[in-house]
């Protein structure tokens, strides 16, 4: 039994706008549904209109039998399930969406849905306490770190507390909570470093042999050549040809013809500028890694962007008649205004900085009027900040130190002169307890004060949305239509205004899921007028499945991957986990993540200590990051540590998420935790760099340059189907492949140089010839026996690409 309660919310318009479903992993259950937490589409503005589901009943379903299908038409969501499979791996199925409005116009969608068995292990945790504790939790990557949801108990009296854990595959760190206390589990030897100078007690739980895997070999006009690779190329046999097959473009399936493993997909006119999305199951109910590809070349996608994250204070100061600093003698520098504004972001996009660099999308921080109230700091000793942030709006009104609303606009003019996208960092959880909408709207401003006397401040996990930041950034109640329509029409006339090209969303999952539904229904109005994508990017600081449940055609493009950013910091950067761990969270992430999500990846950002202090180990010996950052910033004391940086960065512009530079990191900046983590940015009078940047950051940016740059030119680093070739703690190897262009990425983190021996048949045929661009002499290759052997330098990475 293989139980699929896939809870699917869709939104109802006149058309729909719909995308593929992720392929769901879910444990063999027996009697109850499973809801897969997956919002498709957001609720209809015309509550006249009703939709109807069904299980398509066409030859492609792996599915036969009849199951139950619910339809809630108030919460515009269907439950399929559960589903009987005849215990094989998985299923692969489609559902057909029927929408009808008031006047009788109809529309549908098919959707694939493809369900996966998964390994679920029970674990017992168990901790011994002659004290009795009032209260011990396990708190950990299972539950977000919760001290609420994993209590250990201990029914007889006898001083062991114990809890039951159900895992799938991965890596989990965790801690006791006794009475407030966090303890490292004394009955686990397997630990891993907590960043705090301690250490966190870690379960590893392994997970299923690879799925097969889809990849493209030909494309033209009218059609494109699919083959089917089994997860064991070696068995390529009858068993192991694809007998369920789904393609699928915006909702309507693709005629296609099978040949063994080879499937060759009809392209309709009408579908060469959309997304093509493929699966496929073999004999024995195991299930392809969706394959996505687009028939036609266009100049820009989503996909296509390099962003740079510009911290508009303190990136550059590019008119210095609208510097104000505070002059409160408590408020020290790094907490001040520091004279970066919109003049400086788009001066250098017309000098040129960015198009040497390969960026093609710049992301400001932002831009709405901060309060003039100094603000006293939460830690001792006392401290004073300004709003130099912008996450504290007061009003609509663009702030006066980073200029006027006609340098706004220009700023974006300038950017699509150069060919560059502009994201703008959009604050919707909350406002400065001094913005209008707390003078005027009350209504829409939720109560500090609760009905037992305690204020809903930081009470993540009883109120996630609703409870307060701080006590001087009131929460918008969205339970008010009034409210939403405010920020909707506020949003709408910046864009028309700027012609801006997207968004970074803060604090997504603290704000309803109806906000989001909404916010992209107004975008997808501009967006058909444009006939362009408007991006949007969320900040979920949570697990795959928490930040999973924001992407949609309906809602978020895509969210920061910070689950691979943890595995990033802890491999490349303190060098703490092998390459397995990196393997591990990459592949999570392309299995969980819904298909054709546009989720981006990063090495830090304006939250975060920079990466490039950890990888020169600033904080060895449990220095605490906050202290440091205000007694002993840290600098770069070891030059090689510049290699781990960018062997990160050769990771981060080979996967198939949106690479993200936070300033800075493109010259390998080091800083502690915030704010010594937004240091003015250092730039020089020379054309490039100059005075004050190092010969090691010099060679740093170049380096992200050819990354850039290669990264553009060749399709497969964006779009390509992924397999590992090699993963131990220390060498690490993949391969990318979209059609007719190959990479091969390979990473050597040990003190000695390595023979690399990888295997790069099917996907490279013998006797072509692929060339090294990461290394100076270009170096190449000849695949002979189906594999590529050269030898890697100590601390080094490099890209393979075919000539």
């Amino acid at each position: 039994m293989i139980a699929s309660g896939a809870l699917l919310l869709l939104a109802l318009t006149s058309v729909l706008r719909v995308g593929p479903l992720p392929l769901f992993e879910v444990a063999p259950q027996e009697e109850n549904t499973f809801y897969l937490q997956r919002y498709l589409v957001n609720t209809a503005d015309d509550p006249k209109i009703i939709f109807s589901a069904f299980v398509e009943d066409n030859p492609l379903s792996s599915i036969k039998e009849d199951f139950p299908l619910e339809v809630n038409q108030e919460l515009r969501s269907i439950t399929v399930g559960p589903i009987s499979s005849n215990n094989s791996p998985g299923s692969l199925f489609s559902v057909r969406i029927e929408i009808e409005n008031a006047d009788k116009e109809t529309s549908a969608a098919i959707l694939p849905v493809a369900v996966r068995a998964s390994v679920i292990k029970k674990i017992t945790l168990k901790y011994k306490s002659e004290s009795h504790p009032n209260k011990i939790v396990a708190a950990g990557d299972f539950n977000g770190w919760s001290q609420d949801k994993t209590p250990l108990t201990d029914p007889d009296g006898d001083g062991e507390y114990s809890a039951e854990l159900q895992l799938e595959p991965g890596r989990y760190s965790y801690k006791f909570v006794a009475d407030g206390n966090w303890i490292t589990d004394p009955s686990n030897e397997q630990k891993t470093p907590d960043g705090f100078g301690g250490f966190n007690s870690l379960i590893e739980i392994q997970g299923r042999a690879p799925a097969p895997r889809i990849i493209g070999r030909e494309i033209t006009s009218e059609t494109a050549l699919l083959e089917f690779l089994p997860s064991n190329i070696e068995e390529n046999n009858i068993r192991n040809r694809p007998t369920v097959i789904f393609a699928i473009a915006e909702g309507s399936l693709l005629p296609f013809i099978q040949k063994d493993n080879f499937i060759e997909v009809n392209l309709p006119n009408s579908y060469k500028d959309i997304p093509v999305t493929v699966y496929a199951a073999d004999n024995s109910g195991n299930i392809s890694d969706p394959f996505i590809f687009y028939p036609k070349e266009k100049d820009f996608r989503w996909n296509d962007a390099v962003i740079y994250f510009a911290f508009t204070d303190r990136f550059a100061n590019g008119d210095s008649s609208n510097d104000s600093p505070s002059i409160d003698p408590l408020v020290p520098l790094p907490f001040n205004w520091q004279g970066g504004d919109l003049a400086g972001i788009r001066k250098k996009i017309e000098e040129g900085y960015f198009d040497r660099l390969g960026v093609n999308a710049i992301w400001i921080s932002p831009f709405f009027e901060s309060s003039n109230e100094i603000i006293g700091d939460t830690m001792p000793p006392p401290r004073r900040s300004t709003g130099y942030h912008g996450y504290g709006p007061v009003s609509e009104d663009v702030e006066p130190r980073f200029g006027t609303e006609t340098d706004l606009v220009q700023l974006v003019q300038s950017a699509h002169q150069h060919k560059i996208k502009v994201l703008f960092d959009m604050v919707y959880n909350h406002v400065h307890k001094d913005h209008l909408l707390v003078r005027n709207h009350p209504e829409m401003i939720v109560p500090l004060m609760l009905p037992d006397g305690r204020k809903n401040m930081g009470l993540w996990e009883e109120f996630p949305l609703s409870t307060w930041f701080c006590d001087f950034w009131p929460d918008i109640n969205y339970g008010y239509p009034s409210a939403v329509k405010y920020q909707l029409d506020m949003t709408e006339r910046w864009v028309r205004k700027t012609g801006v090209d997207g968004f970074r969303l803060d604090a997504v999952k603290h704000v309803p899921h109806t906000f989001w539904w909404a916010l992209r229904n107004r975008l997808s109005k501009i967006e058909a007028e444009r006939g362009e994508q408007f991006y949007l990017v969320g900040e979920t600081i949570d697990s795959r499945r928490r930040i999973s449940e924001f992407v949609s055609p309906s809602g978020l493009d895509g969210q920061f991957d910070f689950p691979l950013y943890w595995a990033v910091r802890e491999c490349f950067g303190k060098g703490q986990d092998g390459f397995d761990r990196v393997e591990s969270d990459l592949s999570k992430g392309e299995a969980e993540y819904p298909a054709g999500s546009l989720n981006s990846s990063l090495l830090g950002n304006h939250d975060f200590s920079r990466f490039m202090a950890f990888a020169d180990n600033a904080f060895e010996g449990g220095k605490d990051e906050v202290e440091l950052a205000w007694n002993n910033p840290p600098v770069v004391r070891d030059p090689s540590s510049y290699e781990k940086l960018k062997m990160a960065w050769t990771f981060l512009f080979s996967i198939n998420e949106v690479p993200m530079i936070y300033y800075g990191d493109e010259i390998g900046m080091s800083g502690a935790h915030d704010p010594d983590n937004r240091r003015m940015m250092r730039f020089g009078e020379s054309v490039r760099f100059g005075e004050s940047v190092t010969a090691g950051e010099q060679k740093v940016m170049d380096f992200v340059s050819t990354l850039a740059k290669a990264r553009r030119k060749h399709p497969a680093l964006r779009y390509g189907a992924r397999r590992a070739l090699l993963v131990e703690r220390d060498r690490y190897a993949f391969l990318k492949h979209y059609f007719g262009d190959a990479e091969v990425i390979a990473w050597n983190r040990s003190s000695t140089a390595e023979e690399m021996n990888l295997k790069v048949a099917p996907e490279i045929e013998d006797g072509t010839e692929l060339i090294d661009i990461l290394d100076n002499s270009h170096r190449s290759v000849r695949v002979e026996n189906g594999a590529i052997k050269f030898t890697l330098e100590p601390m080094r990475s490099s890209m393979f690409v075919v000539r």
